[in-house]
């Protein structure tokens, strides 16, 4: 088996929402080598994405598009295994730097250049590089649910228990 690698370096983000849990990375052997540990970890952040966009449509929203930005969207393998595991095109944006793309949106705006903000978003927004999803959902199904497994094991081990005495 493949190792599985949950990623709450700063405790549990979206959706679980737990400060105090660790990560962790299991199913290890001493046959694993680094390859399987790297693997381990782009897997681990795309499965936290799906864990996400489960948990949005679990309540009723519908999730249309999935957008990367930011320093790990210039890794192709990563933004292929995200598609991978969520089973859906994402797409890469051109500018990965949106921080600053929104300054820029709202410096414009203030300057009478857009209406809005969102016309002048709108405006500077540019799609990059879609990847579509290569992986059988049988397989990235599978891999879900193991992951599921070990974050729910991560999350246990943190998990507040009343002392003797306490309720």
């Amino acid at each position: 088996t493949d190792p599985v690698f949950v990623f709450f370096f700063a405790g549990a983000r979206a959706p679980h929402w737990q400060p105090q849990a660790q990560g962790s990375l299991t199913g290890i052997s001493l046959a694993t080598d680094r390859a399987d540990v790297a693997r381990a970890i782009y897997a681990g952040l795309a499965m936290s994405l799906r864990d996400i966009v489960e948990t949005i449509e679990a309540c009723g929203a519908r999730v249309r598009s999935v957008r990367l930005a930011g320093g790990l969207s210039r890794s192709q393998g990563l933004a292929q295994m995200k598609a991978d595991m969520l089973g859906r095109p994402v797409t890469v944006m051109a500018e990965s730097e949106l921080t600053t793309q929104g300054l820029l949106a709202v410096g414009v705006t203030t300057l009478g250049a857009f209406a809005d903000i969102q016309s002048a978003a709108r405006a500077l927004e540019a799609s990059g590089v879609t990847y579509a999803p290569r992986l059988p959902s049988g397989v990235t199904t599978a891999l879900f649910a193991r992951y599921l497994e070990a974050v729910e094991d991560s999350l246990a081990l943190t998990r507040k228990e009343p002392e003797c005495g306490q309720a």
